[in-house]
């Protein structure tokens, strides 16, 4: 199979997938399922690389996981990651919530603000709860082991066993924290070698939690290093793949691309040796590259075989459910790339997904399209937890498998419950997704771009950094742009050749909407939408570079629609991108369960109420009156020492003390949700702020600057009003709401302030004007 895989260079198409499903359909088997009960909780065992592709042929060359997962298991065929860079999508992951709900927006992520939030409800928060003895191996956030997040002390809540990768993938001369202490390695194969030391501690912890009594279930996650740069394979590889090439694509090494966004226009093709990678400049570097990314996944291919063995020995197969995935996926000389991710383009966004257990059916393909935000959900349905936390953006694949009729029966929460209406509500009936967001915030620039190899900084070791062989120097591959000491050609993921000069342009900075026969958009079946928010075109629609691709007729997104004369003149075309865009929205506003399928994004405006009696700052609103959340003397002067920052409290709601009540509720420029008040004659609107971008209940929340089309992202202005629970809800700070200090806060403190939503009440709106749908 390996063999003639490795000569295949098309994907398979849509039409041979549905053949797989449907041949499937009539020969499915199952795993044994006779273990899985309320009172044996499965095992999981998650392996996690990094940078692995699904398009591109990696996962055919790994034997053992093709016979042990693939043929024992459910391969999703459309499976994808919302952020094609490795932090956000890591800490997405973790929390089952998207990039723009947890403000991880770069690799330089999970500091101080998300190890005190969001990550205390992470996959592991939720598995301790269930009873579950965890495990972590590997690389987790980029920056973990700094002192932004607590040196190696620190271990992430939930995780009883920890192994944690200090900065990005490394195979030899790393830092790992071995249970908070800190642990360095160096060049010894056989001491040192990372994914096998990750094989080992991982085996070692099942076989002991395995043999404990009472029997606990364990929960297995491991970040690989495999196949992250610089791919430092094993000896034992040394020979195997030596006449590999990248597959050749149509959209091999075609370039440049003027139909593309800016970064692309400017790539001329590669050349033998242009770019080249470890000297090698007999071939092309994205040959190279796949030798060596083939060669490291065979250590991961062993860890497959011993992780599945150390689970036989227990007597435990039957009982544990193995999955497999990537952080994101990355391309080989596609559109002249040597190598990378990063890209809205397919080889970067899909990854590969695989799932094997009790009750699941066997050797399978299923093309029903899921994201990484699912995960955790699916992860915490098999284990048990009755319905996915509330404050997640994904959901549990398992109810829709057995819709599809790809499972023996009923798995996880819902094979415990009593009744359907104990079942997860949020794919209750088999409905999923039919669209899903992909989302990259571009580049993170800062101080030490450039540094020498012996003055190596912690940035540069959380960074995607790379060594210019003729000068010793790293450089952060992720921060080139405007570097006055960079080298013209500093960036070797593309020929030298090349107009463009920046590894990753600010310029690369979107969102897209990718749609399967989506409910909302009849006409689109395979196609992705994309818009560049910072590249500016007065001539489209959105005033905003954008890309859309008909996957079923161009695969290789090779002819942007948008920018066809032929195509997009027509009146269909225009109602069509016109849809789409109001789709884009809904899901860069959405959070919680209304991910799934979020409804068009309403605009609207309004007063936030609460009885005056129920307040402690409510001015001279009358006693037994509602309140209404206002700017304190309308939008006069600024807060002292916080400039375009206005004060709230709580004033009367007709507007007799001369503040300014009335809300917005609407999107910014970048599709994000917030509420703002309106312009006038003096002042332009100011939304809401959390201070400091500090989440602590308590923390004082004010209008300030809104978000500008044109700058980074206000993360501290995401707000929505949440109608199911009646509360003005950061959607940046998990769990938190607006509400008014209260009454036993010491003197000074803020009049409104962030507090846990669960102890919000009183609040509701008082409408202003007709609701409308937003344009």
């Amino acid at each position: 199979r390996s063999s003639f895989l490795l000569q295949t260079t098309e994907k398979p198409t849509m039409a041979a997938l549905r053949v797989c499903v449907l041949a499937a359909a009539v020969l499915v088997t199952f795993v044994d399922s006779h273990t899985v009960s309320s009172n044996t909780p499965p095992n999981i065992v998650f392996v996690l690389t990094d940078d692995q592709d699904y398009t591109l042929g990696s996962l055919e060359v790994m034997n053992r996981t093709q016979e042990l997962i693939v043929k024992q298991g459910i391969t999703f065929s459309n499976y994808f990651t919302p952020t094609p860079i490795c932090c956000p999508s890591r800490a997405e992951i973790q929390t089952g919530r998207y990039m723009h709900n947890i403000g991880v927006v770069g690799n330089n992520c999970g500091g101080q603000a998300f190890k005190n939030n969001q990550e205390k409800l992470n996959v592991a928060h939720y598995a301790k709860t269930l009873g579950y003895t965890s495990f972590y191996g590997g690389k987790y956030l980029n920056n973990y082991g700094s002192k932004e997040t607590g040196g190696v002390s620190y271990i992430p809540p939930g995780w009883d066993s920890w192994y944690g990768l200090v900065g990005n993938s490394k195979y030899y001369d790393y830092t790992v924290s071995n249970n908070g202490k800190a642990e360095k390695h160096g060049r010894s194969y056989a001491d040192d070698y990372f994914t096998d030391y990750l094989a080992n501690k991982s085996v070692a912890f099942v076989n002991d939690v395995g043999r404990q009594t009472p029997r606990k279930p364990f929960f297995v996650m491991i970040g690989t290093p495999s196949s992250h740069i610089p791919d430092d394979y094993a000896p034992w590889t040394e020979n195997m793949f030596n006449d590999t090439k990248a597959p050749r694509q149509p959209n091999w090494n075609h370039c440049p691309s003027p139909n593309k966004h800016p970064m692309m226009r400017g790539i001329q093709p590669m050349r033998v040796g242009d770019p080249a990678v470890d000297s090698m400049d007999q071939m092309y570097a994205c040959d190279w590259v796949a030798v060596k990314r083939w060669r490291t996944l065979q250590s991961v291919d062993v860890m497959i075989q011993r992780l599945f063995d150390a689970v036989t020995a227990l007597g435990q197969l039957n009982n544990t459910y193995f999955l497999f995935s990537s952080d994101n996926g990355y391309h080989l000389g596609n559109f002249g790339l040597a190598y990378d991710k990063r890209q809205p383009y397919e080889e970067d966004i899909r990854v590969p997904m695989l799932l094997r257990g009790p009750g699941l059916a066997t050797n399978v393909v299923t093309p029903m399209p899921a994201l990484h935000l699912d995960l955790a959900p699916t992860i915490l349905d098999l284990m048990g937890l009755e319905s996915t936390p509330e404050q997640m953006d994904g959901a549990s694949w398992l109810p829709v498998l057995t819709a599809r009729g790809l499972t023996s029966g009923p798995l996880g929460a819902e094979a415990k419950a009593t009744s359907n209406a104990n079942t997860n509500s949020k794919t209750a009936n088999g409905k999923w997704r039919t669209e899903l967001l992909i989302e990259y915030n571009g580049p993170e620039f800062g101080p030490g771009a450039h540094a020498t190899a012996d003055t190596e900084t912690t940035r540069l070791s959380q960074a995607e950094v790379d060594v210019d062989p003729a000068t010793g120097a790293i450089f952060d591959m992720d921060a080139v742009e405007g570097a006055a000491t960079a080298p013209a050609a500093s960036c070797k993921w593309f020929s030298r050749e090349s107009t463009q000069k920046d590894c990753d342009p600010s310029t690369n900075t979107y969102a897209c909407v990718r749609l399967f026969n989506s409910s909302r958009v009849s006409t689109e079946v395979n196609s992705v939408y994309c818009e560049f928010t910072k590249v500016p075109d007065a001539g489209a629609l959105t005033g905003l570079w954008t890309e859309y691709y008909d996957l079923n007729a161009d695969p290789y997104q090779l002819n942007n629609l948008a920018t066809d004369p032929s195509v997009n003149g027509t009146d269909a075309f225009r109602q069509k991108i016109k849809a789409l865009a109001s789709r884009l929205r809904a899901h860069m506003a959405c959070h919680g369960a209304a991910c799934l399928d979020p409804d068009p994004v309403q605009t609207h405006l309004t007063l936030f109420a609460k009885p005056a009696d129920a307040t402690s700052t409510a001015g001279t609103a009358p006693t037994n009156a509602d309140a209404c959340l206002s700017t304190v003397d309308g939008v006069g002067a600024s807060m002292p020492n916080n400039p375009g920052a206005f004060e709230l409290g709580m004033s009367p709601c007709d507007g007799s003390a001369g503040a300014v009540s009335e809300w917005r509720v609407a999107t910014d420029a970048r599709g994000f949700g917030q509420i703002s008040t309106l312009a006038g004659p003096t002042h332009t609107p100011a939304c809401l702020n959390v201070l400091d971008r500090k989440c602590d209940a308590g923390r004082e929340v004010h209008a300030g600057p809104c978000q500008a089309s044109t700058s980074a992202p206000r993360l501290a202005n995401h707000f929505v009003w949440n109608a199911t629970i009646s509360a003005i809800q950061s959607t940046y700070c998990t769990g938190m709401c607006v509400d008014t200090a209260s009454k036993r806060e010491q003197q000074g403190a803020p009049a409104i302030a962030l507090s846990p939503c669960a102890t919000v009440k009183g609040w509701h709106e008082i409408p202003v004007n007709e609701t409308h749908a937003m344009a």
